[in-house]
């Protein structure tokens, strides 16, 4: 069993580096070492699939534990910031379901959506690092797609504990699904809710997160509920894209950090901001 297990951390590290390098040539023009080495990840996929869940576990931590160091090497390349985005294929996310998604305006759905979705695994693990999150804090994602954010913090941090709403059930049942297989359940789980329901109350915690997920009645509804809570309870807002235009219109409040040349906006909110 140490053995196999072993061998799987073994072959997470080579996965890790073999993403990286053939985006990495790719963006040189090298097709012949990018193709081989899209062939070897396509091997190592392929054998992840008759791993034990543990072993494929451990297989999914020593690759995401190797890029936490690899990212350090992009220096916000452009170019190479979807390097690890094959981490979809190892996990099986099916974006299959989003390809006849019905036109929502009211709720920014789109038919064929997607990995558009979501943020990039390099973007989640550098600001996972940047964020300084403490021990056990508790992280609510508010549009959480198809589950990213969890599974990365679920598997860098067991420590958190982390919770993601998304308006579109599929999304929620794959996320749910790939948090089992990574042995992150526990302490990761996906719901499926409506935010612009008057029924549901978002929950306390100590950092929320949005990228850019909602209209305009959905962010106001939203950020009413967030103006409540921070009466009574110092957190974090972390917004992308336009969210962060809206918490700076709704709150009064500049951003206390910005990164990715002020994509990623960190507010601190509460009755000592």
């Amino acid at each position: 069993m140490e053995r196999e297990a072993d061998a799987a951390a073994i072959q997470g590290q080579q996965f890790a580096r073999a993403a990286f390098y053939a985006s990495y040539f790719d963006s040189f023009g090298l097709k012949k070492d990018t193709q081989s080495l899209f062939e070897h990840l396509k091997f190592l996929i392929f054998k992840s699939k008759n791993l034990s869940s543990p072993d494929f576990q451990t297989f999914c931590r020593s690759a995401l534990f190797e890029t936490v160091a690899l990212v350090k090497l992009e220096n916000d390349d452009h170019e190479l910031s979807r390097s690890f985005d094959i981490f979809d294929d190892l996990f099986a996310v099916d974006y299959s379901c989003d390809k006849n998604t019905k036109a929502d305006s009211a709720e920014r759905l789109y038919p064929g959506a997607g990995a558009r979705v979501q943020s990039s695994y390099s973007s989640i693990i550098q600001n996972i690092a940047r964020l300084e999150i403490p021990a056990n804090a508790h992280i609510v994602d508010l549009g959480s797609g198809y589950g990213r954010l969890g599974w990365v913090l679920g598997i860098l941090r067991p420590d958190i504990y982390f919770d993601g709403y998304e308006f579109v059930e599929t999304r929620v049942r794959i996320a749910n699904q790939i948090a089992a297989r990574l042995g992150i359940y526990s302490k990761v789980n996906f719901h499926d809710q409506d935010l612009s329901s008057k029924h549901f109350q978002i929950p306390a915690a100590d950092i929320y997160y949005l990228y850019d997920p909602f209209t305009e009645s959905t962010y106001r509804h939203v950020f009413k509920q967030l103006a409540q809570l921070s009466l009574s309870k110092n957190f974090r807002l972390l917004t992308k894209g336009h969210a962060g235009n809206w918490v700076e219109e709704l709150f009064s409040q500049k951003a206390s950090q910005s990164f990715e040349q002020g994509n990623l906006r960190v507010f601190e909110v509460g009755p000592e901001n």
